[in-house]
């Protein structure tokens, strides 16, 4: 799910660096904003899982602070 996540937020990242000119603009550049988001919604509860996964019970508070201070900022 990760991958997944990943792939889909950058492949929509890709294309609203790719907005064009004109009339299109608004939508498309609302589209595949959208579509980042769910990249990110698909991507966020997974990489948390590998955190809580990786880390022993002990270091764990450790990683997730850093993770919601990474994914916060």
């Amino acid at each position: 799910m990760v991958v997944l996540g990943v792939v889909l937020f950058a492949a929509a990242s890709a294309m609203c660096g790719l907005t064009p000119k004109g009339s299109l603009a608004e939508a498309w550049i609302v589209v595949f904003r959208v579509v980042q988001g769910a990249g990110g919604a698909i991507m966020f509860p997974a990489a948390l899982g590998i955190v809580v996964q990786t880390f022993a019970l002990r270091e764990r508070g450790r990683a997730l602070a850093l993770f919601f201070g990474i994914a916060g900022g």
